[in-house]
């Protein structure tokens, strides 16, 4: 899209290294000339390999997502009676067959596959110039609008996997909901991150391990234009708050650990107005 500019990045939390696992995050944008489409997966972290599920869960969202809207953008912009878009329920149908078709294709229980692959949160944006700008989820995250946060929490940290709608659990039949709607042209900044952006915010004032350069505020990720000039240095930044730097006091005879404050995968998109 010619108005806007996209970036994102992602790193392994602290927690998931020092056990060997790997990033259970996923990103993935889509746009075509009039309609953007971003989201952010955070797949479950007591399951063993979510992060499949997480990674092959963007891409299928995004691009069901765009297919869908530029098909019928009122069934997205438009609510029914009850306050519903009627878009969103159609799109959570169809992404429940696509998974659906891929896990019955795997080896092994059906139920045992969703939980052990396929659950993952969802927290996305459809920006359209014309139409506005739709977020929609299911389950937790972050986003800043406009510099404005707002923390999408899960009662006990349990929050609801689309996937849920596959298999007989207790937690009900899962909603992908459209959380808020505004119009295109008051979309100055707008950031989409997984739970593990709380950390990232909570550690502004902290410096950098082996470093006196403070770890800064969220807004770093929309002010500075080398994050939307390289794809790869919202990750580059992430990686290099969240290191961790061994030192030798030669004095006390010790050795000195420092780590990064991420303890969670960090993953987050960062869209904003495109500078004259």
């Amino acid at each position: 899209m010619n108005g806007f500019e996209i970036a994102g990045g992602t790193v392994a939390g602290r927690d998931h290294l020092r056990v060997g696992r790997n990033s259970q995050d996923a990103y993935y944008w889509e746009e075509s000339e009039d309609v953007l489409v971003a989201v952010v997966c955070d797949g479950c972290g007591s399951s063993p390999h979510s992060e499949v599920g997480a990674k092959l869960g963007a891409k299928l969202v995004v691009r069901q997502t765009l297919l869908a809207y530029l098909q019928d953008p009122k069934a997205f912009v438009s609510a029914d009676e009850t306050g519903i878009a009627p878009g969103f329920e159609r799109l959570k149908r169809t992404l429940l067959i696509s998974l659906s078709s891929t896990i019955k294709d795997m080896a092994g229980s059906f139920s045992e596959n969703v939980r052990d692959y396929f659950l993952f949160t969802i927290l996305g944006v459809i920006v359209d110039q014309t139409h506005g700008v739709h977020l929609f989820g299911c389950g937790d995250g972050v986003y800043y609008w406009n510099g404005f946060p707002v923390h999408l929490s899960a009662p006990n940290n349990t929050p609801a996997y689309l996937s849920y709608g596959l298999i007989k659990t207790e937690m009900g039949e899962p909603e992908l909901k459209r959380l808020c709607a505004y119009p295109g042209w008051k979309l100055q900044q707008l950031l989409l991150g997984t739970d593990g952006v709380s950390d990232l915010e909570r550690s502004h004032d902290l410096a950098i391990a082996g470093k006196e350069e403070k770890i800064g505020p969220m807004s770093q990720f929309w002010e500075k234009d080398g994050f939307f000039k390289n794809p790869f240095s919202i990750g580059h930044r992430l990686a290099l708050i969240n290191r961790s730097v061994r030192s030798v006091d030669w004095e006390k005879k010790a050795l000195i650990e420092a780590h990064g404050p991420l303890r969670d995968d960090t993953t987050l998109i960062v869209i904003r107005g495109r500078k004259a």
